[in-house]
């Protein structure tokens, strides 16, 4: 890890609240912690590791598909002190849930929950914390005082956005099959929820959808660490930084506004070859967005990028134009911590509802609202200054490990 994870951890050891002395603790995740590598599985390190200096007698259940994990396993028991006070145990299953042919996802398998109720019950907690859907669905036999679930993008909206984006390619087959699976989600999640006294989720719109299922959640921001220097060295011609997992809905929701409304828009305004647009992250976009961007040099196609202190450095901004009102992006978290102003459809800000335009960021309901944006960065220095130092201060409030693991600490301190 860099010096600045180290740092971080150390600073959990230092500045975590001994909340849970006394308490025993069953927490379980639907992968292997990394404190670096990954979304979701770099959330859960922290989250896992803010709950073991909270000093809880923790059983740590990972719920794994493949033996590959192995290795991972016995890294995370290392960062993780492994000792009577926190105990790690695998359980493998290579397809813990059962699909129907043509109506998604039925059920989780009686072999899992059985497994995980086994161990969770023998332990007898007094909290039960799920990490995701699987966790909870897993946890349905287990017996705690206290239930938590921690929930990322619902698998039901991002099924039926999924559809909707396969449609506009004229991807009909993906269109129908992601149609299709959508629905039966619903079910699950209210089947796997059930029992939980407490759902918390990473985006502010899951409230509502699950509302409309009829459980109750919260939401809570969720820990992000960033690790960038704040020394910048502009590019000498207006820069766009667009990046993330490149496959995932996110991307997938942007990508056609950039390259078919935003491009075009920026060539007018400034001119053939006057302006870059750098394209980075895992991952790979559609093939209509592949040929614009292959054909227009205004387009820096980087691939992924180990360092992204040197992809940002020389961008004026980032532009994440997410129609899609799923989720709650690590991608504007990265900028944000980074200091880099984010320009961002409004949608973004159903997922993260601390997201402010004018303050903290530039949101806008269509390209022109987004460039006129962009425009008043390039040409007002004090107003850039505002939304960075705004975009920053947010992170450091909301988003900061320390603070979002602390905030989740709270809510189970004071169930």
């Amino acid at each position: 890890m860099t010096n600045y994870f180290v740092t971080l951890a150390k600073s959990f050891r230092e500045r975590i609240a001994i909340t849970g002395h006394g308490r025993k603790l069953a927490l379980i995740i639907p992968c292997v912690p990394h404190p670096t590598d990954g979304a979701s599985v770099v959330v859960y390190y922290w989250y896992a590791l803010a709950l073991r200096q909270a000093g809880y007698k923790i059983l740590n259940i990972l719920l794994l598909t493949s033996p590959l994990d192995v290795p991972k396993i016995a890294e995370y028991r290392k960062q993780l002190k492994e000792d009577a006070n926190f105990k790690v145990i695998a359980i493998f299953c290579e397809k813990p849930i059962i699909y129907s042919a043509w109506a998604g996802a039925q059920e989780i398998k009686a072999t899992v929950t059985r497994d995980v109720a086994l161990h969770v019950n023998e332990f007898s907690p007094d909290t039960l914390v799920c990490f995701d859907l699987l966790s909870a669905w897993a946890a349905c036999l287990c017996r705690a005082e206290f239930k938590l679930a921690w929930l990322g993008d619902l698998n039901f909206q991002s099924f039926w956005q999924n559809g909707i984006y396969a449609l506009e390619r004229r991807d009909f087959h993906n269109a129908i099959i992601n149609f299709l699976y959508s629905y039966p989600w619903k079910k699950c999640y209210r089947v796997a929820l059930s029992s939980f006294g407490c759902v918390i989720v990473s985006s502010g719109s899951s409230v509502k959808q699950l509302s409309n299922l009829g459980l109750k959640s919260e939401y809570l921001p969720y820990p992000w660490p960033s690790d960038f220097d704040s020394v910048r060295v502009f590019s000498e011609i207006p820069t766009l930084a667009f990046f993330g997992t490149l496959s995932a809905l996110g991307s997938l929701s942007a990508i056609r506004i950039l390259v078919k409304e935003i491009h075009p828009k920026l060539k007018q305004k400034y001119g053939r070859g006057n302006f870059k647009i750098k394209i980075f992250g895992r991952g790979t976009l559609p093939s209509f967005a592949a040929k614009l961007i292959e054909k227009n040099t205004e387009f820096e196609s980087l691939g992924f990028v180990p360092d992204l202190n040197v992809a940002l450095s020389g961008c004026h901004a980032m532009i994440a134009p997410i129609e899609a009102p799923v989720g709650n992006r690590s991608r504007i978290l990265t900028a944000l911590a980074n200091g880099l102003p984010v320009i961002a459809h409004i949608n973004t800000s159903l997922g993260n509802p601390d997201l402010v335009s004018g303050v903290n960021c530039c949101l806008g309901r269509n390209a022109d609202e987004m460039l006129d944006h962009f425009y008043m960065l390039m040409d007002d220095h004090h107003y850039f200054e505002s939304i960075a130092e705004g975009g920053r201060k947010l992170y450091l409030e909301k988003f900061d490990p320390l603070i979002a693991c602390e905030a989740l600490l709270n809510r189970i301190a004071n169930a």
